[in-house]
């Protein structure tokens, strides 16, 4: 057989091999050992082999990627190829040990990545179902504290209203409205999905049951929609870029702005600040406001959006190396080779720029501290709401959603630093 070097395999279908398991021989000699532990399974399994190990039959090969890049490396290596699907299963290890917590059978296979959202956990299915699971099965959820209420006449100020109704435990099969392979995404106090025709469905607490709202973006998505405080912000492949605000007070998904982008986008967007980038594929990439949808700045430079945060966007171009706009004015500030980190990462929930190399090193970035700003001009009078003299004449009203250009809150990164 040949060698993974001369297969090529990276380069031909994008898979990473991240072990190979060999063959138990037909006689083994227990007395003979070439140093090693002397373990059978430590020699029969090689973990990260490197590109000179040979591929022979029999052999198992443990491969990561996604569903395309295996089929292109089932193509390549053939029939002897064994596919060995994930069990439709479902493990939660803790996530400052790594210790499994428990495992349960989800009785179909997942057709996206589950996501623990507040004190439940929703895992896409195969079909057109999202199958809701407590964080902790064995005991039950504190009653949390909703959205404040909508002022209303006659009374003397808002209350915060509590759920005064228990969930049950058991695992519920919640009607996704058509396929979701994207994992779902917190929104307010709930639960955002999309589904692969352009749906939006969001699952919001109420008093005594779960408010269910539905937006439609009439064309499927063209990545995951991005969420920030009550706005969430989505691409089709269309070409169309929108902002979608969930407003308080119990009412449906309300359109805020839509803009049709100059090309079909090959991914969805990414956010930071009041800024929203859109990859526009051989196009290059264009910038708009997230409060308004004006056009800011285009490029014609293209690459894969990885991440952005304080004053950068960070982008993988068509050669392998590593860029950083500005997110001012779009202007190229950095060029850098990524050297043994070959593997990006995207990252669409914090502003952190996270590599990684085939070996398994991860690393992750936090951007510098933003370079400091002239010195303001006077501040204009104030002038009356409405007249168009200030900014709150172009954002939602007070009972409306907050602004999106405030940082989402971080449930995925602990070490996330504070705001300067």
């Amino acid at each position: 057989g040949r060698t993974l070097a001369e297969l090529e395999i990276k380069r031909r279908t994008g898979a990473l091999v991240l072990a190979i398991r060999s063959p138990e021989p037909a006689v083994a000699n227990p007395y003979s050992s070439r140093g090693g532990s002397g373990d059978p399974a430590e020699r029969l399994l090689l973990a990260n082999p490197g590109g000179d190990v040979r591929v022979a039959a029999g052999q198992l090969l443990v491969v990561m990627g996604s569903k395309e890049q295996l089929r292109l490396f089932g193509e390549l290596l053939g029939p002897a190829l064994v596919d060995v699907p994930h069990e439709d299963r479902i493990t939660a290890p803790a996530r400052e040990t790594g210790l499994v917590r428990w495992e349960r059978g989800l009785g179909r296979h997942p057709a996206g990545g589950p996501a623990a959202i507040g004190n439940w956990i929703y895992a896409p299915l195969t079909g057109s179902d999202v199958m809701r699971l407590p964080v902790d099965p064995v005991r039950q959820p504190p009653l949390p504290t909703l959205a404040e209420e909508p002022k209303k006449p006659g009374r003397a100020g808002a209350k915060k209203a509590r759920r005064t109704r228990e969930e049950s435990l058991e695992p519920v099969k919640l009607d996704a409205a058509g396929r979701v392979q994207m994992a779902p995404v917190p929104l307010a106090d709930g639960v955002l999905w999309c589904t692969a025709d352009g749906l939006l469905v969001t699952l919001q607490p109420a008093d005594r049951d779960w408010n269910r709202f539905e937006f439609t973006l009439e064309n499927p998505p063209a990545g995951p929609p991005v969420v920030r405080g009550r706005s969430i912000f989505a691409a089709t492949t269309t070409g169309d870029l929108a902002r979608i605000d969930l407003p308080k007070g119990g009412r449906n998904m309300e359109l805020v702005w839509h803009v049709v982008l100059p090309t079909e986008p090959d991914a969805g967007p990414v956010v930071a600040g009041n800024t929203v980038v859109v990859s526009l594929g051989d196009d290059g990439l264009a910038a708009y406001a997230a409060d308004t949808g004006a056009e800011l700045w285009r490029t014609c430079l293209p690459g894969r959006i990885l991440a952005a945060g304080g004053d950068r966007v960070w982008v993988l171009d068509r050669v392998g190396r590593l860029s950083g706009f500005d997110l001012a004015d779009g202007m190229r500030r950095e060029v850098l080779c990524l050297g043994p980190f070959t593997e990006p990462v995207v990252n669409l929930r914090t502003d952190r720029l996270i590599l990684a190399s085939p070996q398994g090193t991860i690393v992750s970035l936090a951007p510098r501290a933003s370079r400091a700003a002239p010195p303001a001009a006077a501040e204009p009078a104030a002038a009356p709401r409405g007249t168009g003299g200030t900014p709150d004449d172009r954002m939602p009203a007070e009972d409306e959603p907050t602004d999106p250009a405030a940082p989402e809150p971080d449930f995925g990164d602990p070490d996330a630093m504070p705001p300067a």
